[in-house]
């Protein structure tokens, strides 16, 4: 059984494919938000479903405690880059 924090299975939900790719976003952004990363170091491209998280990543950004702000600035983000992600054909390559 899953843990209740996972949400309901059987909800509709994000394609999975979005869902780890927001999931491994997140994941990056806490490693960001806690000097993980040099200033040099290339930033991976914010997914544009950011702005419209699952339940289960919304308990992950609680339980980890990822910045507000930092989140809602990378979603704004990833937002403007849905259409120039979409017609260079970079969407395609991501699934």
């Amino acid at each position: 059984m899953l843990p209740s924090f996972l949400g309901d299975t059987d909800n509709n939900r994000l394609p999975p494919e979005t869902c780890d790719l927001c999931a491994l976003y997140l994941a990056w952004l806490l490693g960001a938000q806690h000097g993980e990363f040099d200033d040099g170091d290339a930033d991976p491209p914010c997914p544009p479903e950011l702005g419209k998280l699952t339940a289960p990543l919304e308990a992950f950004i609680d339980l980890t405690r990822i910045d507000c702000d930092l989140l809602t600035t990378a979603a704004v983000a990833g937002a403007d880059l849905a259409p120039t992600m979409a017609s260079s054909g970079r969407v395609d390559q991501l699934e």
